[in-house]
């Protein structure tokens, strides 16, 4: 049996401050829990009248998911906690910011139900998968409103973000006019495959939608349709208007131009339903031939263990012998691997920081990757995963070209972090090498200046 998710509420509400239904809000949070339909899987931990130092101490006493903070925002000066006699004490944004990191390993979301607070939300968002913080004045009854809406949806299994609008919701259902007041922000390098809070019943589900279009996909990865060409991108983004969610490319296929991408299930699903009833049936002038909703098991942390079960098989063979193994079948080797030695656990996390770099710059998948920089998608994965040591010198050009456009930070900048990530590693690039990309790196600078 998985072990319960933790929710912990930390509340305050100093003298002087305006009293606050905090006690309300916890009893229908709880209420909420023990009527949804894993309760079994949920344990509720409270603290309240929260000192700043009560924080930490709570944090690690009960291990928790998820934060929810119930009290008084301040804006730019921070959080409302109490002092030893009651009194109000602010935590500034740097602090809490450095707090949450410190936890960033155990917690999956933090909800901030407080006014003012979306500043906090928005620091504490570098470490924390999913935050929610509030853009203005929010009143008690609509707090608790989305409160009641947020867990409901999180004890039925739902997605941080489907909570989120099922929260918002309840404000407006209620009659009040504050429901656009919340705002989720997530985490700038979190996986393209949604974290579901419930583990056991969602674990690793990836929601997936292939769009089969009418014409060709030419070598711009343009679809070319009755001699019109259209970006991929315009088409992601002429999808996008039809759902409240932002969508990711997967894949691209040639043939007829099949389009898989991912996103959250409300959002696939009403595509979905937008084509069968009609409604969607061309994208900017693009026949839809075809829609096709999937939700699968298969994940990359699946690929990632049978990634390391090669690197630990190859290993095996290489220091014994594969006399008595049934081997045929496993392809261990290919033209891009290295030889296995026992320094492949340092390549492999050169490749995890390349790839969290990348996603740092803006690029979520490594199809999009693949799209922008010309790079196949299968060098970008053996890349990430290590099997491939380290980019060639044509493929280090074409990313470092494809990460300066996408983030519009300075090509020297994106190639220094890429090298030190590979000096580090057991596979640094030579002089020669260093030489040569620093040479292209001068020309793309003379040739694009600020």
């Amino acid at each position: 049996m998985q072990e319960a998710i933790k929710i912990l509420i930390l509340s305050a509400n100093p003298r002087g401050t305006s009293q606050l239904r905090l006690d309300e809000e916890i009893r229908e949070i709880r209420e909420g829990l023990k009527r949804s339909k894993y309760r079994e899987q949920f344990s509720l931990e409270t603290s309240e009248a929260v000192r700043y130092r009560d924080i930490h101490r709570a944090i690690l006493d009960s291990e928790p998911s998820i934060i929810h903070f119930s009290g008084h925002g301040a804006g730019e000066e921070g959080l409302v906690f109490e002092d030893d006699n009651g009194q109000v004490k602010l935590i500034d944004t740097e602090a809490l910011e450095g707090l949450f990191e410190l936890f960033a390993e155990q917690l999956k979301c933090v909800i901030l139900n407080a006014c003012y607070s979306q500043r906090q939300a928005e620091a504490i968002a570098q470490y924390i998968p999913y935050v929610i913080g509030m853009k203005k004045a929010i009143g008690d009854r609509a707090a608790i409103e989305f409160a009641v809406g947020f867990y409901d949806a999180i004890g039925a299994g739902k997605t941080v973000e489907f909570a989120k609008k099922l929260g918002c919701n309840a404000i407006r259902t209620a009659g009040i006019a504050e429901s656009l007041i919340p705002v989720l922000i997530k985490k700038p390098d979190i996986e393209e495959t949604a974290i579901e809070i419930n583990n056991e019943y969602n674990q690793e589900k990836k929601y997936e939608m292939t769009f089969v279009f009418s014409g060709t996909l030419t070598e711009d990865n343009e679809v070319e349709f009755n001699g019109k060409k259209t970006k991929i991108k315009a088409l992601l983004q002429h999808l996008e208007k039809f759902c409240d969610g932002e969508l990711t490319i997967y894949d691209i296929s040639h043939g007829s131009v099949r389009l898989r991408l991912g996103g959250s299930p409300e959002d696939l699903e009403k595509l979905q339903e937008l084509f069968r009833s009609g409604k969607l049936n061309e994208v900017l002038g693009i026949p839809i031939k075809d829609v096709q909703l999937m939700a699968t098991e298969t994940t990359v942390n699946n690929e990632k263990i049978d990634t390391e079960q090669k690197f630990s098989l190859a290993k095996e063979i290489n220091s014994k012998s594969d006399r008595g193994r049934n081997t045929p079948s496993i392809n261990l080797i290919t033209k891009d691997t290295i030889p296995v030695s026992n320094n492949n656990r340092n390549n492999n996390e050169a490749g995890k920081k390349i790839k969290s770099l990348c996603r740092k710059y803006g690029f979520k998948t490594d199809a999009e990757l693949a799209l922008i920089s010309g790079i196949s998608k299968s060098y970008i994965s053996k890349l990430f995963t290590g099997i491939i040591h380290k980019p060639g010198l044509e493929k280090t050009k074409l990313l470092l070209k494809a990460l300066s456009e996408k983030s519009e930070i300075s090509i020297d900048i994106v190639w220094q972090e890429i090298l030190e990530i590979y000096q580090q590693s057991h596979f640094p690039f030579d002089e020669n090498q260093i030489s040569l990309v620093n040479q292209f790196c001068t020309q793309f600078l003379d040739c694009h200046p600020d």
